[in-house]
């Protein structure tokens, strides 16, 4: 051995007493003498640091007492091993063993203790104070089984690899995604399971490099079904293991699409709205002009001229209806219509539209119920329907038509936007034909958007059956795939019928503000042979005093918007003031849009087009009442 010592230096005893001194004053060790009765004989200077004791002030003492409080029976077993270990009877404790001792203050710690027999009957005890380490420890193992909490009940899928790119761990969320068993992840090599066709590493060096990765991947499962997956790698989260988060954003990328695809289409319904607008103008004047001519012109064939003139303007106002229809700017007129009637009502003419090879198949369930539309709207719905579904099955097929009521929840409001969870009418139309392929899937809506030949297609049907559902209040989705057919579902709001005739409400009470007397007498006869009590006022006037002499409460408001008297801003004050939840129809011969811009119409009012004939009077009341149920009722009549 080397000896470090310069040329004649004097070796000296080493540890001197001075220099042992100096050491246990120097560490954060505890040392402990004490004799075969457990009495301190002496305590280092890391007593008083650590625990705050005097070392002098112990001496004599038993430690335990006063170090480890212990309890008697624990006291008793201790002195028993002390008075064995001292005489050299058994072996002491020489071996880390975890205690806990307590500070003058009475805070406790912890510590790893040994024991040393000493000489004569001494036995020496060696204390480490560990416990900022066990905080530590603690606090390390808090994070472990919170990251195991979030780790397991993640709704993310949650995957660790070790630095040989294995799978260690694999959560239930991941096995979803995958469609796996975890003993089908666990120890499998990255890029043997799902996702397989992804370049892993690229992904891994620039984790390594900067800490995280992020990219978008899709996935195949089971039966070729994808999944749109948004995959994270946070590099050496712990030391030689890495984690991976995948996000299935499936849902929320569909969730964009409709949106965009309903931006779209709000987008192109205002210009297709505003150009069919001014379009009308434009054919209002070239009909009239044509109409000029025609009775001006001597000769024959200016007749003809003049003929051809008006009928291609009046096939051109067909157009401009239907881009009216998909802007959801066309007069409606609706009606509470059955709808398992209104489908076989048109049943022939269907027959007719698809031809003979193709098979017709009516599943109507008598739980269908009743639906607010209009009827001529709606048969247009079916028609389109049809003629686009026969012309998917040139060879021949099977047309399904399914009707049943509908409960749409909120899992099923956030996956389709824009929609408000209720109970709807559903309109399933169902063909075995070609499908659409997914490119084509977010046009067909679109006005002159169409796959077919030049000549054989306008590209309006579908957008018109779009507009008119969606202004009707309802929503029409498509579920597609090429060589597999298509399934047109229409959701119309339901209405409760709660057991009775929806024409015939007998308690539902409708004053009638007409200044014509004929046209008075013959709408309050109607509304009387159906049910309804009536009461009739000729002026606004005459009806105030009407109402104020009326202790009951008053349902519906049928008034000319011209009628004399009163103004009808005074009339309609009072009335939203007395009845709050009434409903109220103006009728008149002027388009609404003049009344509206004269301030002539009350806010909410449904508005009925004379002359009407019965049955749209049926309707519009109907409506009316449908109208105030959802406002409750008034307080007259509580």
């Amino acid at each position: 051995m080397t000896n470090l010592a310069p040329a004649g230096a004097q070796k000296a005893p080493f540890p001197t007493p001075t220099l042992a001194e100096d050491i246990l004053n120097a560490v954060d060790t505890i040392v402990a003498v004490a004799n075969g009765e457990g009495d301190i004989v002496y305590l280092s200077p890391a007593i008083q640091r650590l625990l705050g004791y005097d070392p002098t002030e112990l001496l004599g003492h038993r430690y335990w007492e006063v170090l480890f409080r212990l309890a008697p029976s624990d006291a008793e077993s201790l002195l028993t091993y002390i008075r064995a270990a001292a005489r050299g009877e058994i072996e002491a404790r020489k071996l880390p063993f975890l205690t806990q001792m307590f500070t003058a203050g009475g805070e406790k710690r912890s510590f790893l203790w040994h024991d040393s027999k000493g000489p004569g009957d001494l036995l020496i005890g060696v204390a480490h104070d560990i416990t900022d380490l066990r905080k530590v420890e603690e606090l390390s193992q808090q994070h472990e089984k919170d990251f195991a909490a979030v780790f397991q009940n993640s709704s993310d899928g949650m995957l660790i690899v070790n630095d040989q790119w294995i799978y260690e761990q694999a959560n239930d969320a991941v096995c979803r995604l995958f469609a796996l068993k975890k003993e089908e992840v666990i120890g499998k090599v990255q890029g043997s399971i799902r996702p397989s066709n992804i370049d892993f590493q690229s992904v891994r060096e620039r984790a390594l490099r900067e800490g995280t990765a992020r990219v978008e991947v899709q996935i195949e499962r089971n039966k070729g079904e994808r999944r749109d997956v948004e995959m994270s790698l946070a590099a050496n989260f712990r030391p030689g293991h890495h984690l991976y988060i995948l996000r299935d954003i499936t849902d929320q990328r569909r969730l964009q699409a409709q949106l965009s695809k309903a931006h779209r289409l709000e987008s192109v319904g205002r210009l297709a709205g505003g150009v069919a607008h001014d379009f009308n103008n434009m054919l209002t004047a070239i009909r009239g002009y044509a109409e000029l001519l025609q009775r001006s012109a001597t000769e024959e064939k200016h007749k003809r001229y003049a003929e051809a003139i008006m009928g291609a303007a009046t096939k051109a106002a067909e157009t401009t209806q239907h881009l009216l229809a998909f802007s959801r700017k066309q007069m409606l007129k609706p009606q509470v219509l059955d709808l398992n009637q209104a489908i076989s009502d048109t049943v022939e003419l269907l027959r007719r539209v698809i031809g003979e090879d193709v098979e017709l198949v009516l599943l109507l369930s008598p739980e269908a119920g009743k639906v607010m539309v209009d009827p001529a709207q709606f048969s247009q719905i079916l028609m389109n329907l049809a003629v686009n579904s026969r012309d998917a099955m040139p060879g021949g097929g099977k047309l399904l038509i399914e009707t049943r009521n509908v409960q749409l929840d909120d899992e099923y409001v956030l996956k389709h936007v824009h929609v408000q969870p209720g109970r709807y009418a559903l309109l399933a139309v169902t063909d075995t034909g070609s499908g659409i392929p997914p490119e084509i899937m977010s046009h067909i809506f679109e006005p002159f958007f169409t796959t077919k030949e030049q000549g054989k297609g306008t590209g309006l049907g579908l957008a018109t059956v779009y507009g008119i559902v969606t202004q009707s209040g309802g929503y029409v989705w498509v579920y597609s795939e090429p060589g597999q057919g298509s399934t047109f579902k229409i959701y119309l709001p339901y209405l409760e019928s709660n057991g009775e005739d929806e024409r015939t409400p007998k308690k539902a009470i409708v004053l009638v503000i007409e200044d014509d007397e004929m046209m008075r007498m013959v709408t309050v006869q109607s509304l009387e042979e159906d049910g309804y009590r009536v009461l009739s006022a000729s002026d606004g006037t005459e009806a105030l005093a009407l109402c104020q002499q009326w202790s009951k409460s008053i349902d519906v408001v049928l008034t000319d918007v011209m009628a004399s008297g009163m103004s009808g801003e005074d009339l309609m004050g009072y009335f939203a003031v007395k009845y709050p939840s009434l409903a109220v129809v103006h009728m008149s011969g002027f388009p609404r849009a003049r009344l509206e811009q004269a301030h002539t119409f009350f806010p909410d009012a449904l508005f009925l087009s004379k002359p009407f004939t019965t049955e749209q009077l049926r309707g519009k009341i109907q409506e009316a009442l449908q109208q105030k149920a959802r406002l409750g009722p008034d307080p007259a009549q509580e």
